[in-house]
């Protein structure tokens, strides 16, 4: 009896605080998904800890034609309804493409806020939005080259520079907790002309339960 009260002070001590961690959540564009017929491939992942949710943000489009394929826009609402906030931290790189697909990277990271911002009281929610027109957040060369690019990308001084690579941002909100959950759908933004899709809540929250589930039975059949 002393085993088994030892291993449910364990399970109660260790699982409920990672329940309270588990709310870190990403999603990921639906294969399918596509703007202005492009298809677009962003992975955007949210935590959340006192007073603060940090975003990251990542657009793994390789080699893409069109500035429409750009994340140019993050919406989203929390399970506390948060409608105000700052954006004070956050670093990106910027990429500089020429007319014949070559590129320039910074050497150095830049803050986020310096071409994207945050729109408070936005639908019940809160919008990151690049700065237009530009700072929109692009994809990656192919083999040291923006060889698929159009005019949109490819020597394009409006739109240049762009934000590159992982994307962070640091947002203070006031009464967000570790426990504060991101509710999907989401709403991603694209190009310069608002166009947007709609991503699902992610499986990972629900996969988690599942995962309590099976130790709990894994428990019950321990006991026996």
């Amino acid at each position: 009896m002393k085993t088994k009260s030892v291993i449910l002070a364990i399970l109660f001590t260790v699982l409920i605080p990672m329940t309270a961690f588990a709310l870190v959540m990403t999603y990921d564009t639906l294969p399918t998904q596509t703007v202005g017929g492009m298809p677009v491939d962003v992975t955007v992942t949210f935590t959340t800890s006192l007073n603060t949710i940090t975003i990251t943000a990542d657009n793994d489009i390789v080699n893409p034609t069109s500035v429409i394929q750009n994340l140019s826009g993050i919406a989203f609402v929390t399970s506390i309804g948060s409608t105000s906030g700052l954006l004070d931290g956050g670093t990106t790189r910027t990429q500089f493409v020429e007319g014949n697909g070559s590129f320039q990277t910074s050497p150095v990271a830049v803050p986020t806020s310096t071409y994207w911002a945050l729109q408070t009281n936005y639908l019940g929610g809160l919008l990151l939005y690049a700065t237009m027109p530009d700072g929109t957040l692009i994809g990656e060369p192919l083999s040291g080259n923006y060889s698929a690019a159009n005019g949109s990308i490819a020597g394009n001084g409006p739109h240049n520079p762009f934000t590159y690579g992982t994307t962070t941002f640091t947002l203070t909100a006031s009464g967000v907790t570790a426990g504060t959950s991101i509710v999907g759908p989401i709403t991603l933004f694209f190009g310069t002309s608002g166009d947007s899709v709609a991503v699902p809540e992610p499986t990972t929250m629900l996969l988690f339960g599942f995962g309590l589930i099976g130790l709990a039975a894994g428990t019950r059949r321990f006991k026996r």
